[in-house]
């Protein structure tokens, strides 16, 4: 689970500690339905609760690599367009010598 305190302007991890423990045993609704809770008072978008669809993860995966990329002013189609493989070694023909005795 993560906390965004907005006074220090951050995420927190809080699968640990005094705050996860307080949080849970706390009564009342579970997490995620607070967490809908504030994003409507916020205005967020509430995120989605269903489970995704394997078939969807792989498109999902691409359009948020195009999302990041764009936002980092990377061309998503130029993007791996160039070949990155490592250079084949060449191999060398050595002589071995051995000094007359």
């Amino acid at each position: 689970m993560m906390l965004l305190k907005h006074t220090k302007r951050h995420f927190y991890g809080v699968h640990h500690g005094s705050t996860f423990l307080e949080w849970h045993a706390k009564s009342g609704p579970a997490i995620r339905v607070r967490l809908d809770t504030v994003h409507a008072k916020l205005g967020n978008p509430i995120l989605p609760s269903n489970a995704h669809d394997p078939e969807s993860i792989d498109l999902e995966a691409i359009q948020e690599e195009q999302a990041h990329l764009e936002g980092v002013g990377v061309d998503f189609y130029a993007n791996g367009s160039q070949e990155s493989a490592v250079p084949e070694v060449p191999k060398l023909d050595v002589h071995r010598s051995q000094p007359d005795a």
